[in-house]
């Protein structure tokens, strides 16, 4: 899926056999477009990648979604994105987890029209282990909010020892940059 950067208006419309659709890897999809999987009546769950902005009308239009993944990149959704029609009436659908990010534009979504928003998407911070002069950056890590970073190898430094990592890389809930701290060592003169 990284080559995908479309997908065609109605281009899955009644595949009853699409059950989960995963498209975290499409990294250059940005709209789900309309009707995209409508009719998809076997359809449980559903990951849209950090690229997509934007969820067209009926794109989920008469699925048996339960589960949908929306990152915080969804700036647009179309007030009938998540509807089914039966017998001539349309309603939303029911039973829908929307897993988002708080204050999102997805989160705000699940609230208007009462969709649940349990397992929320943790937020993700950039996390920067530089050389102690920062010159070098000895590692670049995604951390989810409230995990840890994993500290690279210390880098050697003549004359000093490693202390520690400054600021901590344990609970992560900002984009940070570390440095090692290191104390010179002491030289000491044997006695004659």
């Amino acid at each position: 899926l990284a080559d995908v950067k479309t997908i065609a208006p109605e281009a899955f419309r009644d595949c009853t056999s699409v059950v989960q659709v995963y498209l975290t890897g499409a990294t250059g999809l940005t709209v789900i477009p309309e009707s995209c999987f409508e009719g998809c009546s076997s359809l449980t769950y559903c990951e849209l990648g950090d690229y997509v902005k934007r969820v067209e009308e009926n794109a989920f239009k008469d699925t048996a979604l339960s589960d949908i993944r929306i990152p915080a990149s969804v700036v647009y959704i179309a007030d009938n994105a998540f509807t089914k029609e039966e017998n001539g009436t349309i309603s939303l659908l029911k039973g829908l987890n929307i897993q988002c990010e708080e204050g999102s534009t997805a989160h705000e979504y699940a609230l208007k029209w009462g969709f649940g928003t349990d397992d929320k998407i943790l937020k993700k911070f950039t996390v920067y282990f530089y050389s102690y002069d920062g010159s070098t950056v000895l590692s670049k890590q995604l951390i989810e909010e409230g995990s840890d970073a994993v500290p690279p190898t210390v880098p050697a430094r003549a004359g000093y020892t490693f202390d520690k990592w400054m600021p901590t890389y344990t609970d992560i809930v900002a984009n940070l940059t570390i440095v090692p701290m290191y104390t010179q060592s002491s030289t000491t003169n044997p006695s004659a």
